[in-house]
């Protein structure tokens, strides 16, 4: 786009999962919990700054690791924390 070298497109690890944050019906902040999110492993949180209402996409959770279903779980729970409905592994 603006004619920059792409960078290292190389794999990081077998397995990556990305789960959206959208703000809860409730209205609340994702931010209050993410201290309960961060404790999830091997996952990173990405807030984007914006007020939270309901359904707005406020940010996403991305998670890496070496099982897809495992990884996938991880980055669920996370995103659940942030939301006060934490998922559970088997979903």
């Amino acid at each position: 786009m603006l004619d920059l070298p792409l960078g290292d497109v190389s794999l990081t690890a077998a397995a990556i999962a990305t789960v959206n944050i959208l703000g809860p019906a409730d209205g609340s902040d994702p931010r209050t919990w993410l201290l309960a999110a961060l404790e999830v492993s091997g996952v990173a949180v990405h807030l984007y700054g914006k007020d939270a209402r309901p359904g707005r996409k406020l940010g996403h959770v991305t998670a890496i690791g070496d099982d897809p279903t495992e990884t996938r779980a991880r980055a669920r729970r996370a995103a659940g924390r942030l939301t006060g409905k934490e998922t559970s592994d088997e979903q």
